[in-house]
């Protein structure tokens, strides 16, 4: 698999290749996911981190 570099992508034959960016469309269901998934964590008092970013989401966790 080929590595991000910055917003590009290394292909096969060593070439940078730009990486689409989210639609806003995406990116607002994203939001309204990240928001309901940090209201779950507050209300079972979760422990941890949640972050989205282009579509994704990270549940970073800390023991403590």
């Amino acid at each position: 698999m080929s590595k991000p570099i910055g917003l590009f992508e290394l292909d096969k034959a060593r070439k940078l290749l730009p990486i689409p960016q989210t639609t806003i469309n995406l990116e607002a269901v994203v939001a309204k996911i990240a928001a309901l998934l940090d209201h779950w964590k507050v209300q079972t008092s979760q422990k941890g981190v949640l972050t989205a970013s282009q579509g994704g989401f990270n549940f970073g966790v800390r023991e403590e």
